[in-house]
């Protein structure tokens, strides 16, 4: 680990625990869920794209991103209609930003055609997980009974009795 990845950590715990915390719900609708999406995504890859380059500015602009990405997502999931699909989102385009960044690290000296195969399979395997994580939680939303797994319903009592889990 970098110095200015310790120090970002740093800096990020130390915000983290400063904020306060709020319950008032925001005022509006959430927005789509492939945008938080593409939010998080854009900026995740900023984020882990700058951060080793640029210097000092680099390093500010590497804390800023991610604590912009924070501010959003707090924002956002406060609002009316914040769904599970939201949060899926929010860590599907985390998960892609890595999945892409590693198309440009080459540690063990692979061929390039060899790593554009293995990690575009990884970037493949991770869109179906996401595709099919999302179809799994719009079916559950749908019929909440039938089937959907605990986790999707983790806190939300369904029938009588149901709350002690």
């Amino acid at each position: 680990m970098s110095e200015a990845q310790s120090l970002i950590d740093v800096d990020a715990t130390v915000i983290a625990f400063a904020l306060r915390r709020r319950t008032a719900a925001a005022t509006g609708q959430a927005p789509p869920a492939w945008l938080i999406g593409l939010v998080s995504l854009v900026l995740l890859l900023g984020h882990v794209l700058i951060l080793g380059s640029w210097g000092w500015i680099g390093l500010v602009l590497g804390l800023i991103l991610p604590t912009l990405l924070g501010m959003i997502l707090l924002g956002c999931s406060r609002r009316a209609g914040w769904v599970q699909l939201h949060v899926l989102a929010g860590a599907g385009g985390a998960l892609m930003a890595y999945a892409i960044i590693a198309l440009w690290v080459n540690p063990e000296q692979v061929s390039t055609t060899a790593l554009v195969l293995a990690r575009g399979a990884v970037i493949v395997g991770v869109l179906v997980m996401l595709i099919l994580a999302a179809l799994r939680i719009r079916r559950a939303s749908r019929n909440p009974e039938a089937g959907s797994s605990p986790v999707l319903r983790a806190g939300v009592p369904t029938k009588a009795g149901d709350d002690d889990r």
